[in-house]
């Protein structure tokens, strides 16, 4: 623990070193003003001179975009199920993402009672909208065919899919 908190002031120190000072004496604030004044005229040509060579560089050798920069800069859209993209060896592309069963499912399942969602939910259910929720609880594989519509070939949803005990539906 004290080499993180040495680290942790030493990144400190430097931040307010770099900054301008509000609580130093006359004296010690103008000469900081102008060592940060010399420090900005020496560097602001070098950066200005490697931007203007790293501008050069790209123009003689440019580089092909990734499939994401090219879709960005071009976004073509298909119709019918999204294709799997590949890599260049032909290996499909991870693509995917993670929710918890409580998103999917909603909160008013029984597993949920007694959490802070359930209780939540309880206490504002006539706010809270849970029209076009896939319900993966009780239909997994509805969710899993919209899913492969749209192109994904990974999910991951939390551990939270069998009731608790004690718990009863309905």
């Amino acid at each position: 623990m004290g080499c993180v908190a040495a680290v942790s002031n030493w990144t400190n120190k430097q931040l307010e070193s770099s900054l301008l000072p509000s609580k130093a004496c006359v004296v010690l604030r103008v000469a900081i003003y102008a060592y940060q004044f010399f420090k900005f005229c020496l560097f602001l040509p070098l950066a200005i001179a490697f931007s203007l060579i790293s501008f050069v560089a790209t123009r003689i050798f440019p580089e092909k975009d990734s499939p994401l920069v090219a879709f960005a800069k071009n976004p073509t859209w298909t119709e019918g199920p999204a294709q799997i993209p590949r890599k260049q060896n032909g290996e499909p592309i991870a693509i995917g993402f993670s929710t918890a069963d409580i998103q999917d499912s909603g909160p008013n399942q029984p597993q949920f009672r007694g959490t802070n969602w359930g209780n939540h939910y309880l206490a504002h259910s006539a706010e809270i909208d849970l029209t076009g929720l896939p319900d993966t609880l009780n239909h997994p594989q509805q969710l899993i065919d919209e899913l492969r519509e749209i192109g994904m070939n990974h999910w991951r949803t939390s551990i939270s899919l069998m009731p608790k005990k004690g718990a009863r539906s309905g």
